[in-house]
This record gives C-alpha cells, sequence and structure tokens, in this order.
C-alpha cells in the first residue's frame, strides 16, 4: 500500500508534548530487564485524517548486527501514539554503550519516518 499523499509521520520521544526526536541528544533506555532494553518513542501522523488504530513497524538498526523488527498495532489520540516501549535485544548492546541506532517507522498504507540516535547506558546501570 502506498503512503498517503500529505502525510507526515514523526517519531518522538518522552515528554507530555509530542515532540520529534532531537537526534544531536543522547537518549537513555526506557527500562532494563534480563531480556533486552527499552526505547520509550510516540508517533505523530499530521495531515491527513489519522486513523483510530495503525500497523506499525519499527526496524532497530545497528552496525554488524541483524535489524530487529518489531509490528505493533496501536491505536491513535488525536494522530498520535501513546507512549510506546519497544523491548530490543541486548544483542543490539555490542558494547552495551554507546549505541548508534537507526530507528525507522513505518506506518502502514500513511507513511514512515528514520531517525538516527545515540543510547547511552548510565554507568550505574547493572546491566550496563
Amino acid at each position: 500500500m502506498l503512503p498517503v499523499e500529505g502525510a507526515r509521520v514523526e517519531l518522538g520521544g518522552t515528554g507530555e508534548e509530542f515532540a520529534p526526536f532531537d537526534e544531536t541528544a543522547d537518549q537513555s533506555p526506557s527500562g532494563m530487564s534480563d531480556q533486552g532494553f527499552g526505547l520509550f518513542l510516540r508517533i505523530r501522523i499530521t495531515g491527513v485524517d489519522a486513523p483510530e488504530c495503525v500497523e506499525v513497524r519499527l526496524t532497530f538498526a545497528t552496525a554488524g548486527v541483524e535489524p530487529v523488527e518489531l509490528v505493533e498495532n496501536v491505536r491513535l489520540h488525536c494522530g498520535e501514539t501513546l507512549g510506546m516501549y519497544p523491548q530490543l535485544p541486548f544483542v543490539l548492546l555490542s558494547d552495551y554503550s554507546p549505541l548508534e541506532l537507526d530507528v525507522v517507522a513505518r506506518v502502514t498504507g500513511i507513511g514512515s519516518d528514520s531517525v538516527h540516535l545515540r543510547v547511552v547506558i548510565p554507568p550505574d546501570d547493572p546491566q550496563g
């Protein structure tokens, strides 16, 4: 399905109000577990009447590791998702920190956005 003309998909991070990721700022993981780490993100769709629910394909890639793709059906509220916390495997953290991570969000039938993030695990984190 082709993207919708005029639609704009944006990836954003934490905060009460949606704001696109600042690709110059370090990002922190939003939760660590034995399974992996989380990355808080949100998606906003503008320029069209967004549906109530969409399929989102998130791809996470870093050098030397097979990309990880996650697929989620998410509800939109006024064109925005609530906070999403995809859990990523530790294999993406080759040396744990910092992680240069390319993130692509494809919203089925609407469009896509991509960002390049630098994820830094705090030195006092037991997983780091």
